[in-house]
């Protein structure tokens, strides 16, 4: 009960109690102890709160560090970007008792095509972009968003999705950019690692746009379920 609820009641009773004609004595005597008993009632729902108050609190302060898990890039020189890891694991929570229901799917729908459209189209500005990755992990469940957060997904790991997918990332280097830039017998070792890095960032992209284009056509057959 708050301070307020119970000032009113309190003041209720005192208005009572001078409508029904008693004396200044017996008001002022009423009054004192209804004071004492406001005292007692705030101390009381200070210090000593109802358990279903303690526990609903309690229950909010949970949630709160619970939901408060969060994807970062700080576990490996090759970690994932937050989107990445987002996509390869929902991807990999399929089959697990962690899935995205029908209920999120026909959220997380919505906001994945919107991700991939901005993400193709290069015109998304960050603040729009982040927007919708926020918006995405505000869908899922805080258990979905730790299990991803405890993969500690790598390249790696996208490289191998699509393998056991059998999806071509369409980064083997013979592109533009690829073999037909030469083989590099002239190139520094600078030059050759940036070479493979841009090899492997290629490789990397086109996975995840070929598994992206999965977990959207996953989310659409979840959804009409």
């Amino acid at each position: 009960m708050t301070k307020i609820t119970i000032f009113l009641m309190s003041l209720i009773l005192l208005l009572t109690l001078a409508a029904c004609g008693g004396t200044a004595e017996d008001v002022s005597t009423d009054t004192a102890v209804v004071a004492d008993t406001i005292d007692t009632a705030v101390s009381t729902t200070e210090d000593d709160a109802p358990a279903a108050d303690v526990a609903e609190a309690k229950t909010e302060t949970e949630m709160g560090t619970e939901t408060a898990v969060a994807l970062t890039e700080d576990y490996a020189e090759d970690a994932l970007p937050i989107r990445t890891q987002l996509l390869i694991g929902t991807l990999k929570l399929e089959g697990a008792d962690l899935a995205v229901t029908p209920e999120q799917a026909s959220e997380l729908l919505v906001l994945w095509q919107a991700s991939s459209a901005l993400s193709r189209s290069g015109t998304g500005a960050t603040e729009e972009v982040t927007a919708i990755l926020n918006q995405i992990e505000g869908a899922m469940t805080p258990q979905q968003i730790t299990a991803i957060a405890e993969m500690q997904l790598t390249r790696e790991n996208i490289q191998t999705m699509a393998q056991e997918l059998g999806i071509s990332s369409g980064g083997d280097g013979t592109g533009p950019g690829g073999a037909n830039r030469g083989q590099g017998q002239n190139m520094t070792e600078e030059e050759k690692a940036a070479r493979e890095a841009e090899r492997v960032e290629r490789a990397s992209n086109g996975a995840s746009n070929a598994l992206l284009d999965m977990l959207i056509e996953i989310l659409t057959s979840r959804s009409q379920q």
